[in-house]
């Protein structure tokens, strides 16, 4: 399961960050304090805490702002495990002012500032740390031609939140992983869900959790991977949320339900890790090669990660 907050809301701090990691919340309707954070296992007994994927606009960011993150806490969230991802210098996109330039030479040349400003202003954020991906901001396709280059010659490794059929809609919930390392047109590519869980839709409620349910009963003995990309996390019961911002008791209702479905305090059946640490995986899982020999009560294994 891969959680996605974009934009560097400061909400990914306030609420995000103890939600998943434990601490004090701060919402906007008050403070929750000593949140003990939420767990899954390793199979082996030690409590893993849950994390996330933070997908930064870099331009947004400033110390003095109550709206966004700032560089302190940007690395604070890094360094208790959650990742960042470039979403960009300005999330300049196709849908709103100032817009592409209608030239494509030119709109390119937009396009590539955007990614690689962003970029630049991420590792100064990050003490030097490269961050080598990009979450598209709103699905723009304006951006894949760009982001298709980049990859081919190793400038950015992954790319999220593309490859949709539709901005409002995300994708169709294909969530079997072959899907992700198969389907796709370009292998570096991922999407994200953002309309599953949408106000008003969440009841808090166990229904909240039927389409998980139905997709795990679906797969049989094969994995399911589900990705959601959210905005705001703490808004007040009496907020009126819109473009994928969540109340705060809806976001911690359904973080405990997943909490108590599927990691610690349920069955324990699942990872939870930001999108780009999950692909890491299945390309290194699709890639590698597992070699196993047994000589009397001795088996000694092999990982040749030679062609990852």
């Amino acid at each position: 399961f891969s959680l996605g907050m974009d934009d560097g809301l400061a909400d990914s701090y306030n609420v995000g960050l103890p939600i998943l990691k434990g601490g004090n919340v701060v919402y906007a309707d008050g403070i929750e304090s000593n949140y003990p954070g939420l767990f899954y296992t390793d199979g082996c007994g030690n409590d893993i805490s849950f994390s996330a994927n933070l997908n930064i606009n870099s331009s947004f960011i400033q110390d003095t702002s109550l709206a966004y993150v700032s560089k302190a806490m940007i690395r604070e969230c890094y360094e208790k495990g959650f990742f960042v991802s470039n979403h960009g210098y300005s999330a300049r996109t196709q849908y709103a002012s100032p817009f592409w330039d209608s030239d494509e030479t030119i709109r390119n040349q937009e396009v590539t500032y955007e990614i690689r400003e962003g970029a630049s202003e991420l590792k100064e954020m990050l003490q030097g740390v490269k961050i080598n991906n990009f979450a598209e901001p709103s699905k723009d396709n304006t951006y894949e031609s760009v982001l298709i280059q980049m990859i081919n010659n190793g400038e950015i490794s992954f790319a999220n939140n593309v490859n949709n059929p539709s901005r409002a809609t995300g994708h169709s919930l294909n969530n079997d992983v072959e899907y992700w390392l198969g389907q796709v047109s370009v292998p570096s590519f991922l999407s994200r869900d953002f309309a599953t869980w949408a106000q008003p839709n969440i009841t808090r409620t166990p229904s909240d959790f039927d389409w998980i349910d139905t997709k795990i009963s679906s797969v049989g003995s094969n994995h399911a991977w589900f990705t959601i990309g959210i905005h705001n996390v703490g808004l007040g019961e009496t907020s009126s949320p819109s473009g994928n911002q969540w109340k705060y008791l809806d976001f911690k209702h359904l973080m405990e339900g997943i909490e108590s479905k599927y990691g610690k305090s349920g069955s324990d059946n699942m990872w939870m890790s930001s999108i780009y640490e999950a692909y890491e995986y299945l390309v290194c899982r699709r890639d590698s090669e597992l070699i196993q020999t047994i000589d009397g009560n001795k088996c000694e294994i092999i990982l040749d990660f030679s062609a990852v």
